[in-house]
């Protein structure tokens, strides 16, 4: 039986067996998307993670095992198409030019001949790592599909933050998940039956194919995949809930500004945005929203906001648009609110040693103030609670 080794690179194992995905996620990598994360080895996310690679192994082998055989002979092909694209790289003399009879060569000897690429398959890039990856992408799209009957999947876990989003979702609502990525918040939803259906958009391809691929595998219906630019594909009668996660606050404001409709009353908007928080609270205030709750979630080590947002007038502090909004009580307010002070003490420090940022000193200056303002308020708060 062909085995995942500490060596294989997790994007390769993810391209082929999609299924381990929740394996991953468990034990904290979140950003499975990312070309940082996918570029690794098991061994070395093992060794960012602090995991035991042998236990971690263990675990996805035995997911493989109980997967079609198709998918460990993948694996296979896989590994040793990659040392033969390492090969290629570094001009060693293990890289042979690609023929048909040497691919085919090279595969028969490892069992694998009945994988050979068609004609129309092959590459033109010139060597067998091309081929194989044409194979690949064959035998992914064959796997492509629901589970049989009696198949196991593992339980979908989600990541911190989306556990939070999923539990403000109300009942029965019917989702838009704007850059849907992987399609996890959509799928686990359905999944609890919380939501009726949801429409998951995203502006790539590739994230739309493995929203498609985790629905598919997880065997959830009334999720439509969309490709659009944010809400662009999506029309105001289909959906009640707007979820958009996991995106910089500018980008989430371009995709609110181009869906005023939004703001109509009718339509409950979860905002999780990476960065520019303040930005976002000041656009929801000046465009016709309220924020009628925020929360912090720490996931890998990282604070994130949360708001719920719906149609209706709020006017904001200097102290809320960069503090935040409710978060007197949250026990992690402190430590937002602290990371904010020592950014801000930075950028002042900055502009204070450049004659070009000049202006901008008196601006940081006030922020400063709100935020220590806003620091005070919860320890305040928090004095008298307890």
């Amino acid at each position: 039986m062909i085995n995942i080794t500490k060596d294989t690179i997790i994007g390769d194992i993810l391209d082929v067996a999609p299924q381990t995905a929740p394996i991953f996620l468990s034990i904290g990598m979140h950003c499975l998307g990312c070309p940082s994360s996918r570029g690794e080895t098991v061994e070395e996310a093992c060794m960012v993670h602090g995991i035991d690679v042998d236990k971690l192994l263990a675990l996805v082998n035995e997911e493989l095992y109980h997967s079609t055989g198709r998918i460990r002979d993948t694996v296979c092909v896989l590994n040793h198409a990659r040392n033969e694209r390492k090969a290629f790289v570094n001009g060693k003399e293990r890289c042979v030019r690609k023929t048909q009879e040497g691919f085919s060569a090279r595969f028969q000897s490892n069992g694998f001949s009945h994988e050979k690429p068609t004609p129309q398959e092959r590459s033109s890039c010139g060597d067998a790592y091309g081929n194989t990856v044409c194979v690949l992408n064959r035998v992914r799209n064959e796997r492509t599909k629901p589970p049989e009957r009696g198949e196991t999947m593992r339980a979908l876990e989600l990541p911190p933050r989306l556990r939070l989003i999923a539990g403000w979702v109300p009942e029965g609502a019917y989702l838009a998940d704007v850059g849907t990525d992987h399609g996890y918040l959509p799928t686990w939803l359905r999944l609890q039956g919380k939501i009726r259906g949801a429409v998951a958009s995203d502006l790539r391809p590739g994230p739309l194919e493995r929203a498609k691929v985790t629905g598919s595998l997880y065997g959830t219906d009334n999720i439509e995949y969309r490709l659009c630019n944010g809400l662009a594909g999506i029309r105001p009668s289909e959906v009640d809930t707007v979820t958009i996660a996991g995106m910089g606050g500018e980008t989430i404001l371009s995709i609110l500004k181009a869906a005023p409709w939004t703001a109509d009353g009718q339509h409950t908007l979860l905002l999780q945005p990476q960065s520019h928080e303040e930005m976002v609270r000041q656009y929801l205030a000046e465009n016709g929203f309220a924020i009628t709750r925020e929360a912090l979630v720490r996931d890998r080590g990282t604070l994130y906001t949360v708001m719920e947002a719906k149609a209706g007038k709020m006017e904001l502090s200097l102290s809320q648009v960069w503090g935040g909004i409710g978060l007197a009580h949250d026990p992690l307010a402190d430590r937002y609110i602290v990371e904010k002070i020592v950014r801000t003490q930075m950028a002042l420090a900055g502009a204070k040693r450049s004659t070009r940022l000049q202006a901008r000193t008196e601006e940081l200056r006030e922020i400063l103030t709100a935020l220590l303002r806003a620091r005070e308020e919860w320890r305040h708060a928090n004095r008298r609670t307890n």
